[in-house]
């Protein structure tokens, strides 16, 4: 995972973890799809696990 990491942060200086790359994912799909599609992608059983999320768009 490091070198990895390392790759990424080459472009992206800014990335912290490797949430803040899956919450960037899911952000983006919210812009596109609605909730109960993003959920079903991500594998989430329950909306309010990912409710959170769609506060950062």
């Amino acid at each position: 995972m490091s070198r990895i990491k390392k790759m990424i942060n080459r472009y992206e200086p800014g990335l912290r973890n490797k949430s803040q790359i899956r919450t960037s994912v899911i952000t983006g799909w919210l812009q596109h799809y609605n909730l109960r599609e993003v959920q079903y992608m991500v594998g989430h059983n329950c909306v309010s696990s990912i409710e959170g999320t769609e506060l950062i768009i």
